[in-house]
């Protein structure tokens, strides 16, 4: 299979400010992405039951608006705010720490619809330690096993049924992501703790959000 994880991660543009959440000192983490898909069947992608374990990971729950949802081997949290086909909502709640996710989908002129995602968390000493790496690495990996579903796939699974909207699975840096199309094996590791070596060819990737601060994303790629 050829997958360019250099070119998947450069198709990738990412943003980082600070504000006030709930009278606290806030980061947000934005990155955005144009899909070569339409917005029904990339919407369909991230809120789809079905779909979304091929490209992340199962989640369980009430997914709908107002309900409660769970990422295997990750957060939970509430579905709290849904437009169809244009928006979704929800908090993140990990590790006792409770964050906010926003979900934005538009067409983009030319036959592809663009996915944009910002993650808002409280200054802590998580983000101290790893800087917008703590919410934005396991995002990079989100968005690159999003792509490693063909169009083809996407086409095929237009008729299936959707359910109702539900969070898109994300990975903070203190969970492995792993996902994707024929479950294509990813670890995210950061320098402080080793990739497990296991089979599949390893490449470490760098990449910066704003001017102060960057990442390396390790991924190791096995077709099973």
């Amino acid at each position: 299979m050829n997958f360019n994880a250099e070119s998947h991660l450069a198709a990738v543009q990412r943003s980082l400010s600070f504000l006030e959440r709930d009278g606290q000192s806030a980061s947000a983490v934005t990155l955005s992405r144009t899909y070569a898909t339409t917005v029904a069947d990339l919407w369909d992608a991230v809120t789809s039951g079905e779909r979304i374990p091929r490209w992340f990971a199962p989640v369980s729950g009430a997914l709908e608006l107002g309900g409660r949802y769970q990422v295997e081997g990750n957060a939970g949290g509430t579905v709290t705010g849904c437009e169809p086909l244009s928006s979704f909502a929800q908090t993140w709640e990990f590790g006792g720490d409770v964050s906010w996710v926003e979900v934005h989908l538009s067409a983009d002129g030319t036959d592809g619809a663009v996915l944009t995602l910002t993650h808002t968390a409280i200054l802590s000493e998580h983000w101290d330690t790893y800087g917008p790496g703590a919410v934005g690495v396991g995002w990079e990996m989100g968005f690159l096993g999003l792509a490693s579903i063909s169009p083809n796939r996407q086409r095929q699974s237009r008729t299936r049924k959707s359910l109702p909207p539900q969070p898109m699975a994300g990975r903070s840096s203190r969970a492995a992501a792993k996902a994707g199309h024929k479950r294509l094996s990813r670890r995210v590791q950061n320098r402080r703790s080793p990739m497990p070596r296991r089979g599949g060819r390893r490449r470490f990737i760098r990449g910066r959000w704003g001017e102060n601060h960057s990442f390396r994303v390790g991924v190791r790629l096995r077709i099973l």
